[in-house]
């Protein structure tokens, strides 16, 4: 007993992607921390490096587009501690002013170096 298999006609679609990455970007991105920046690094700006930070998780999480702007707890990532959303967040170091006085008046008190220029 011979099967007879039916041709099936499928017809390629194709579809014409009419927005670059950072048009798509500005327009279905969510606006939570980090697409500004994600933005001017698609545009080539130079950014400090907690900008960066804020681009690098703002693309990681997809945009926010799941959950809005959560924690992600991908704890094995080596930029999770300054993650935007993170609850447990490493805060910067003050420097105390007494510090910064005395730190100053060390160097005002120090000779000037071989390689200086007075």
């Amino acid at each position: 007993m011979a099967v007879k298999q039916k041709k099936l006609s499928t017809e390629k679609q194709t579809t014409k992607i009419s927005l670059t990455p950072l048009e798509d970007l500005k327009k279905h991105g969510k606006a939570y921390r980090g697409k500004k920046e994600l933005i001017a690094v698609m545009k080539g700006e130079q950014l400090s490096a907690s900008a960066l930070i804020l681009a690098h998780c703002y693309q990681c999480s997809g945009w926010y587009s799941d959950e809005g702007g959560v924690d992600c707890t991908c704890k094995d990532c080596a930029l999770y501690q300054k993650m935007p959303y993170n609850k447990n967040k490493v805060k910067s170091k003050t420097v105390a002013p007494e510090t910064i006085a005395k730190r100053r008046k060390t160097l005002a008190n120090k000779e000037p170096s071989l390689g200086s220029v007075v």
